[in-house]
């Protein structure tokens, strides 16, 4: 019973400040300090859609390397981070290159 509720409780404080970013401003400024604080409380795979969000910030900022930092997060564990198509951005390799697999995850547009 009290695990149950305790369950409830975090959902709905998940997807209170799952609303709270989607009201926030689209500028990294605003973004980064909000992200740093939820990642204190919850893991990156919990709040994939704002981990995804935040990397398209960063890019979008010219802040590739976190940009890059952010989605590593997001990869499951041993997966090489070359595979991310930002790394190889921010080290200058090609432009045609795949896109990594993230599970469940859809890259905005």
């Amino acid at each position: 019973m009290k695990q149950a509720r305790a369950d409830e409780r975090c959902e709905a404080i998940r997807l209170r400040w799952r609303d709270r970013l989607r009201n926030c401003s689209s500028e990294l400024r605003a973004w980064q300090p909000l992200i740093e604080l939820r990642a204190m409380a919850l893991a990156p795979l919990q709040q994939m859609e704002a981990w995804i969000k935040f990397g398209s910030l960063c890019r979008k900022s010219g802040r590739l390397e976190l940009c890059r930092t952010s989605l590593s997060k997001l990869l499951p564990p041993g997966a090489p981070i070359g595979s991310l198509p930002v790394y190889q951005q921010a080290m200058g390799e090609g432009s045609q290159v795949a896109a990594p697999q993230l599970p469940g995850a859809r890259l905005p547009t």
